[in-house]
């Protein structure tokens, strides 16, 4: 049952669509949203940090998700502040940025018709998850 179904769904990660389904359906239950159908928050477009298990020099540094690199394992992040050649980052080296009011601006617009405007929308989304579980094991 529920393995069978978290694995269909892993194979459709990426789509912002299936996404945001299984995150409202997390959210819904007031999960945390990744814990359950185990969906990677970090998503295109969105603002992440570069945590303490990134590169020595980029710690601490605020970015947006450009792009995964071909093989689908690291990201490219574009920096307001770098200059020259920016390395790749693993998911573990980045964290999304917390946004706890992103559920409450999310509910005052209407659903996006779209696969880009989902995917904005699949950005706060993540930005919510991130602050929640913040919240939960209460740092910030």
């Amino acid at each position: 049952g529920q393995e069978e179904l978290i694995e269909a769904l892993s194979e459709h990660e990426r789509d912002a669509t299936v996404y945001c389904l299984a995150t409202s359906i997390e959210v819904n239950l007031t999960l945390v949203p990744g814990s359950w159908f185990r969906m990677s928050q970090l998503r295109q477009g969105g603002e992440v940090l570069v945590n303490e298990e990134g590169p020595p020099a980029y710690r601490g540094w605020r970015g947006v998700l450009d792009q995964l690199d071909p093989d689908g394992q690291r990201w490219r992040v574009q920096f307001k502040e770098a200059v020259g050649e920016v390395p790749l980052f693993t998911p573990a080296q980045l964290s999304v940025v917390p946004n706890k009011n992103a559920l409450e601006e999310m509910k005052k617009k209407e659903l996006p018709a779209g696969q880009e405007d989902l995917s904005a929308h699949a950005c706060d989304f993540a930005a919510f998850g991130a602050a929640l579980r913040d919240e939960r094991e209460g740092i910030g």
